[in-house]
């Protein structure tokens, strides 16, 4: 499976290299849920007893999952196409009266 990629043309503009997006942010805020949904797992089924460490302990192991899976994991493929840029030209836009008149 291929990563997605875009190009990105360095500040010189002599060429261009695949950059890979990754979110590690949104890492962490779904590893955050993540170690909740653990810790709430484990008091419920009284593995751990609220107010100990074991559910502080998969808090933070499930944040440290997700953000690790946000940045190592393999990336999502593109849902498309890559968009065909617009084509600058020297003329200006027409005028609204322009256009309706036409």
């Amino acid at each position: 499976m291929a990563t997605p990629t875009s190009t990105a043309t360095s500040a010189d503009g002599a060429g261009s290299a695949p950059v890979t997006k990754r979110h590690p942010i949104r890492g962490f805020l779904y590893g955050i849920f993540f170690g909740l949904g653990l810790a709430l797992i484990a008091i419920g089924q009284k593995w751990a007893a609220l107010g100990t460490w074991p559910p502080i302990l998969l808090l933070v192991g499930g944040v440290a999952v997700g953000t690790l899976w946000s940045t190592v994991g393999p990336a999502k493929a593109p849902e498309g196409p890559a968009p065909v840029p617009a084509d600058r030209s020297d003329e200006p836009a027409p005028l609204t009266a322009e256009i309706e008149n036409y």
